[in-house]
């Protein structure tokens, strides 16, 4: 549920895995039930303190429950201290888009083979880029937040890469210094197609361009959309070269 709520395409995906998350919370689901029966926020709430022991006070039980419920449309507010629970099944559609989506799971598995998959980090490498997959899928693309959750991907990439060569990366900050610490053992080739990823990653995560003016680099949905895949390609190449095989 965490990676869903991370990778969600849109504030309707975020607000239903909170509401998944919250309706499996034990309190809550008692406050739900006594204000079925009491039709009473406040008094909903006083139950709910006291039959599940809760130290905090009801202030911030009420402010606390009301507010994660209401985000997560699970409850709505009809004015005057009054609301009422939402029990549509529209959360049945929004669950089934936010699984089709993680297919990119499966897709990006499937590409690297099970010989690349298995040297790579799953925590640090592979879930950022899938989650970068995941956020090209969306009606309105947040471009930054692709191209950062794929770079940070990269950047762990060569981290490990370099540990399993005994190449010290002690001081080298970023994909572009990485690249040239690594430049005895990854080809000339691949440390062009670096140089992309890095560059792409400083327009979209430093700001001001000096060499510009100042002026700030905007990142188009063209790139956005191109750059896990750039990343993908340039992994598996890398890792395949080792193995004998030369491809860009």
């Amino acid at each position: 549920l965490g990676k869903l709520l991370v990778s969600a395409i849109s504030d309707e995906e975020k607000a239903v895995v909170m509401r998944i998350i919250l309706e499996q919370y034990p309190p809550y689901n008692t406050f739900k039930i006594r204000h079925e029966y009491t039709h009473s926020i406040d008094l909903a709430c006083r139950q709910t303190k006291l039959l599940h022991s809760i130290q905090t006070n009801e202030r911030d039980i009420k402010n606390t429950l009301i507010s994660i419920a209401t985000y997560s449309k699970a409850l709505k507010s009809e004015g005057a201290n009054l609301y009422s629970f939402n029990e549509d099944k529209k959360i049945e559609k929004v669950v089934n888009t936010m699984i089709e989506n993680s297919i990119s799971d499966n897709t990006l598995r499937i590409f690297f083979g099970e010989a690349i998959y298995s040297k790579i980090s799953f925590d640090n490498v592979f879930q950022p880029l899938s989650t970068s997959f995941t956020k090209t899928k969306a009606d309105n693309i947040d471009d930054r937040s692709v191209i950062v959750y794929a770079a940070n991907a990269f950047e762990s990439f060569l981290s490990q890469y370099a540990a399993g060569k005994n190449i010290s990366l002690a001081g080298k900050n970023g994909i572009l210094q990485k690249s040239d610490a690594l430049s005895s053992v990854i080809s000339k080739k691949h440390r062009g197609m670096i140089d992309y990823i890095g560059q792409v990653r400083n327009a979209a995560d430093h700001g001001s361009d000096n060499d510009e003016g100042g002026r700030i680099w905007d990142i188009t949905i063209e790139t956005a959309k191109m750059y896990p895949r750039i990343v993908a390609v340039t992994i598996k190449n890398i890792l395949q070269r080792d193995g004998g095989i030369i491809e860009v």
